[in-house]
């Protein structure tokens, strides 16, 4: 039995002042993709709205993407003036690779998948489906940062891929187009300088993290620090019952066109020559595997993925629970960064045709695996998350 101390953070990752900008490449961020046509932006969602330009998507096409998604991905996608057909997405994460060829016709230009927290999509069957009708591929990499396939690094086989990089690393703004495909190449992006006011309010939250875990060893201070600063989370309320009408996702998922063409803010480009990659994978891994230890066997916890393929970086671990929007906003009140994830609905898809991906939004809780948590952290969330749920269920 690991001895538990009365006080642990376990809210999202924070940067660190004593990292330092590496001179030497080594494993950093841009080491990770030092051979390939990218380009930064302020958001993800601005570098997907650039790629249906470069791709010239627009009124009268289609673009086939999954039912399971977030909807702040597929506002760019119609924003472009071209309508998105879903395509299934099974209660494991999987894409059904028999629906998406069901749901092509002559008017689909482009095809969209989504890697889910770090775990890779059959890349190798969708590129040659995309190949064979001589359609491009954009591949979302926004939960997937630093992860492979095998040896190949997830982002490599679209002809465009995207990453998002704060879901991933402690920065303020920050998502990058990747470009594979030669015919597409691109000089430059002319961009406008960063919305700093958008960027400024994303700092305060950092140092606030910061601030929490750095005194979460005191039994004094950090009580009052967690009860002055911490922002709780709001949980979602839909719990996987009967519903009358689908929670709209939050406004700001929708495009703003105001965004497009604004690059990433300098304090981004500096925090990402501070990370090492190699350590970031290797103790998200760990953590992940002390989960799959720690809530082996438990009847209502159910882990989305059973097992950690080698070469994964995992985003979160993802669990199916009951009762979701209370047991996360259990555990946020106790500084546990769980999220409700993907709860709202983009108000301009047909959900009712895809029960599995909606049954994910319903009931899929994620719990943190970043990379400055240890196995003490995990096995206390992992205590909250079976109490919480108990709690729940009585």
């Amino acid at each position: 039995m690991v001895f538990m101390p009365k006080q642990l953070y376990c809210g999202p990752s924070s940067p660190s002042i004593c990292h330092r900008r590496r001179t030497d490449g080594g494993d950093s961020v841009g080491a990770w993709f030092e051979k390939e046509q990218v380009f930064y932006a302020h958001k993800a969602r601005v570098g997907i709205r650039w790629a249906c330009d470069l791709l010239k998507l627009g009124e009268g096409q289609k673009i086939l993407t999954p039912a399971y998604n977030c909807g702040s991905e597929i506002s760019p996608l119609l924003n472009c003036g071209a309508s998105v057909t879903l395509y299934r997405v099974d209660k494991e994460g999987q894409l059904d690779l028999e629906d998406l060829h069901k749901r092509y016709c002559s008017q689909t230009k482009a095809v969209y998948v989504t890697h889910y927290f770090g775990f890779p999509q059959p890349t190798a069957s969708i590129r040659q489906f995309c190949d064979e009708r001589q359609i491009p591929l954009i591949e979302d990499c926004a939960l997937s940062l630093f992860s492979c396939d095998g040896e190949a690094k997830l982002g490599s086989s679209g002809d465009i891929s995207i990453f998002n990089f704060p879901k991933t690393l402690p920065v303020p703004d920050g998502g990058m187009v990747l470009i594979n495909n030669p015919d597409l190449h691109v000089d430059s992006w002319k961009m406008r300088g960063p919305p700093i006011v958008r960027v400024s309010r994303n700092v305060p939250p950092l140092i606030k993290r910061y601030v929490l875990r750095m005194s979460a060893g005191s039994n004094l201070l950090y009580p009052i620090l967690l009860y002055i600063l911490e922002h709780k989370q709001s949980a979602s309320s839909s719990n996987g019952a009967a519903r009358t009408a689908l929670p709209d996702m939050p406004s700001n998922y929708y495009y703003d066109e105001r965004l497009n063409d604004r690059k990433v803010s300098r304090l981004t480009e500096r925090l990402l020559g501070t990370f090492d990659v190699a350590t970031i994978i290797s103790r998200r891994r760990t953590n992940f595997i002390h989960y799959l230890n720690f809530l082996s066997d438990l009847q209502d916890v159910e882990p989305l993925y059973e097992e950690l393929p080698d070469g994964v970086c995992p985003l979160y671990f993802p669990v199916i629970v009951g009762n979701r929007g209370k047991v996360c906003q259990k555990l946020n009140d106790v500084s546990i960064s769980a999220v409700a994830w993907w709860a709202g609905y983009h108000r301009g898809l047909p959900w009712d045709e895809y029960p599995d991906a909606c049954f994910l939004k319903d009931n899929l809780l994620v719990l943190p695996v970043h990379q400055q948590l240890s196995e003490l952290h995990i096995e206390f969330i992992s205590r909250k998350l079976i109490d919480c749920v108990r709690e729940c269920s009585a």
